[in-house]
């Protein structure tokens, strides 16, 4: 199991992300989690992106690429958060 914002879920767990993230030319930039599907998207969150950009993959693929404390403790369904620059997230509206 993982907890990813404050809810576990299993390390197959399919979330999606984008090529950025997973080559390592940048972190994680944008957490959403979909209330109504419960999918999480775990992206660079930077706006170049391509329908070619985005990858389908184990929840853990992304996860285990950097700290646990990179992410966020906490993030209510249905809601987005952004990493600043300083390293900390910010709710969006």
């Amino acid at each position: 199991m993982l907890q990813v914002d404050g809810y576990e879920y299993e390390r197959n767990t399919t979330c999606v992300t984008c090529g950025h993230v997973m080559d390592g030319n940048r972190g994680v930039g944008l957490i959403s989690h979909d209330m109504e599907e419960g999918d999480i998207s775990l992206l660079c969150g930077w706006a170049d992106h391509t329908m070619k950009d985005y990858l389908l993959v184990c929840l853990s693929t992304v996860m285990d690429r950097f700290p646990a404390d990179y992410f966020p403790k906490s993030l209510m369904p249905g809601r987005t958060v952004r990493r600043e620059s300083d390293g900390s997230w910010i709710l969006e509206q």
